[in-house]
């Protein structure tokens, strides 16, 4: 159905501690029925019972649909940029 995977970070001086949410998952056959609003509270929730002041994530340029939902659900948007290393 569903998989939401959050993790603490250091804090930061700034905004204090933040928790990363790493995936967001939601099989194609439960969207549009609430699974993933619930799996974001349950996030966030863990994420404040750990003192976390924000949460975050990342989403890759083309995902316009999961990027409409995290808007959906009060999410603020920002940008992140990546460098990849290769071997």
């Amino acid at each position: 159905m569903g998989l939401a995977s959050v993790y603490l970070e250091l804090p930061f001086i700034r905004f204090g501690r933040r928790c990363w949410l790493q995936d967001l998952v939601v099989t194609s056959s439960h969207r549009s029925r609430g699974v993933g609003g619930l799996l974001l509270d349950a996030a966030t929730d863990w994420a404040r019972q750990r003192g976390c002041t924000h949460l975050e994530l990342a989403s890759g340029a083309g995902r316009k649909d999961a990027h409409r939902f995290y808007l959906s659900q009060d999410m603020a948007e920002g940008r992140v940029f990546t460098r990849w290393m290769g071997s």
